[in-house]
């Protein structure tokens, strides 16, 4: 299993579950019950693209290689062998307003 850090990454991810979003105005559930939020994913941490203050963050590219558990858990979660930092948010990543 090869995991990668991929430079300057941007990329919309979906978070399904309401408890993990933020309470903050702007930021919910649309119709579909999903949350789309465009961020710019970099190593342990994404930043929104339209609110700065908008931050998920992860198990590094390092601590992901260590672990061949979160790499099974990654790849058998995206379906993907090549993990990237956007893999690694998709899987643990937890939002936060600051």
């Amino acid at each position: 299993m090869e995991v990668v850090l991929l430079p300057a990454f941007e990329d919309t991810i979906i978070v399904y579950d309401q408890e993990s979003i933020p309470q903050q105005p702007g930021i919910g559930l649309d119709q579909d019950g999903e949350c789309q939020i465009t961020m710019t994913f970099d190593d342990g941490k994404s930043i929104a693209v339209e609110d700065e203050h908008l931050i998920m963050v992860y198990p590094t590219i390092e601590e992901v290689k260590q672990s061949e558990k979160m790499q099974s858990e990654i790849s058998a979660y995206t379906g993907r062998d090549e993990i990237n930092q956007f893999d690694i948010a998709l899987k643990y990543g937890k939002l936060q307003y600051v």
